[in-house]
C-alpha cells in the first residue's frame, strides 16, 4: 500500500516533470516564465536516484504513468474536438481536487 501511494504522490509527478521540460524546446525554454519554473523543479532531481527508486516501484509507476496517460488524452480529445465543455469540466475537477491537499 506504502509504494502504490509513493507511486501516486512522489513518483508521478516527478516522471511528469522531467517528461515536460523535456517536451519543450530549446528555444521556448529561453523565454520560459516563472510558472514553469516551478512547475518543472522537481525535474533537478538526481537523476540516477529517481531512476532507482522508480524501477524499484516500477509495477506501481506503470499503473501510475498510465492513469496520466488516460488524463492526458481527455484533454488531447477535448481540445482535438474543441470542446470548451470539456476542458472546463476537467479543469475544474482538478482545481477542486487541488484544493484537498493536506
Amino acid at each position: 500500500a506504502h509504494d502504490a501511494v509513493l507511486a501516486q504522490v512522489s513518483h508521478l509527478p516527478h516522471i511528469v516533470s522531467f517528461s515536460l521540460i523535456n517536451s519543450i524546446s530549446p528555444q521556448a525554454l529561453a523565454i520560459a516564465p516563472q510558472s514553469l519554473r516551478e512547475m518543472t523543479r522537481i525535474a533537478g532531481s538526481d537523476a540516477r536516484l529517481w531512476t532507482d527508486i522508480i524501477l524499484e516501484n516500477r509495477s506501481n509507476a506503470v499503473r501510475r504513468t498510465r492513469e496520466f496517460q488516460k488524463n492526458i488524452a481527455i484533454v488531447q480529445r477535448a481540445v482535438a474536438r474543441n470542446d470548451r465543455r470539456a476542458l472546463i469540466t476537467f479543469f475544474e475537477r482538478a482545481r477542486k481536487r487541488r484544493e484537498r491537499i493536506a
